[in-house]
């Protein structure tokens, strides 16, 4: 049986794919397929899930291009709750949308739609990953795991909203220093790859400066407390390995679980990745925790050559900053021991000019195209 769903693009914004969602009943999704594609552009990769749906193409849509969805299936006719169009830009590492309102469970009703759980409520998701986390067999993957549920918890918008150990003024405080830091990081990133796809490093004061040193001290201290609470090294600081290590796993997808069906959290979901490495940058270069900082630039910067392959986008070349989401990830792209050797090995030693410089090589290795894919 089949059910079709046509719209048109209104969402103010070019997108770059579509995703569907449907309530619980009894049937099964087996297949979509899309028309109404420009000439050119083609479907580049299908998700199919439990209770709903997602398709991206190659190339991002203008607004007011109308497309169908038809939807392959088996049972009960299919309940549609939301058609989302997937946006350029949409998925950043701290910034997501704050949550909407979820309807609570009708009677008879066997559970709320994950996806949508994903899309409209990201604090039901968190709570469904730390019960993923426990069920970690592995004591230092669970340890990891931990450590970046505690920072999303204390640095990602929507979930400091309900951080019942925040206090109200402070939640306020946090979202917008997070917010305001959020552009010039990806702007001193896409910079940083042009300087060196020139062949240069940043000369001081080439890269976008914050506007407010205030926000690099009070996010340092936020970011810096979280990891000596979570990876200490038994001295009241952080372990500068397990950080390393944890990085790395992260970057290689090796901490994501199951949060529901089909459904993945806790690892990069944008190329947002890169801004850990530049926000520390921007702390050394302000002389903020400068020294704390510098002991950890080393394994930001390198984890930035994980993530690049293993989240690689299954899109033509070049690729663009705005390529890279979460949905990227398969098993056979991350990378093994070895490569994590020879990276460590190449890294030992490097300065802080030396990283700065590596830095925007691997920026203009990742998204050589610059930041969005044009439609």
């Amino acid at each position: 049986m089949e059910q079709s769903y046509e719209r048109a693009n209104e969402s103010g914004a070019n997108v770059l794919g579509l995703r569907l969602l449907f309530r619980l009943t009894r049937s099964q999704i087996k297949g979509i397929r899309v028309q109404g594609l420009p000439e050119g552009v083609q479907v580049a990769r299908q998700s199919l899930f439990q209770l709903g749906v997602e398709v991206t193409w190659d190339r991002a849509l203008p607004e007011s291009t109308a497309v169908t969805a038809t939807v392959e299936y088996e049972g009960e006719p299919l309940v549609l709750t939301d058609f989302v169009w997937i946006t350029e830009g949409a998925q950043e590492n701290v910034l997501i949308s704050v949550a909407k309102p979820v309807n609570p469970l009708k009677e008879d009703q066997l559970a709320n739609n994950p996806l949508e759980t994903v899309i409209e409520d990201p604090v039901r998701l968190f709570a469904a990953r730390r019960d993923a986390i426990e069920r970690t067999v592995d004591p230092k993957i669970k340890k990891y795991q931990l450590f970046y549920w505690h920072y999303d918890h204390e640095t990602n918008p929507p979930l400091v909203l309900e951080n019942p150990d925040i206090p109200e003024e402070e939640k306020l405080r946090r979202i917008s220093t997070i917010r305001g830091m959020v552009r010039p990081l990806f702007s001193r990133v896409l910079r940083r790859a042009e300087i060196a796809n020139n062949g240069g490093r940043p000369e001081p004061g080439e890269l976008p400066q914050v506007p407010d040193v205030s926000g690099v001290e009070y996010l340092s201290e936020l970011q810096l407390g979280i990891m000596r609470e979570y990876l200490p090294n038994g001295y009241q600081d952080i372990d500068v390995a397990a950080f390393t290590e944890a990085f790395e796993m992260f970057a290689n997808g090796e901490l994501r679980v199951e949060a529901v069906d089909g459904v993945w959290n806790g690892e990069p979901d944008s190329a947002f990745e890169f801004s850990f490495a530049e926000f520390a940058f921007v702390a050394i270069e302000n002389n903020v925790d400068a020294e704390a900082w510098g002991s950890l630039l080393n394994a930001l910067v390198m984890s930035q050559e994980i993530f690049t392959p293993a989240y690689r986008p299954n899109l033509p070349h070049p690729f663009f900053f705005g390529d890279y989401h979460s949905t990227n990830f398969a098993p056979e792209k991350q990378v093994d021991t070895t490569l994590k050797r020879q990276l460590r090995e190449q890294y030992e030693g490097k300065s802080v000019d030396e990283l700065a410089e590596q830095a925007g090589k691997n920026a203009f290795a990742a998204f050589p195209g610059g930041a969005q894919r044009p439609p």
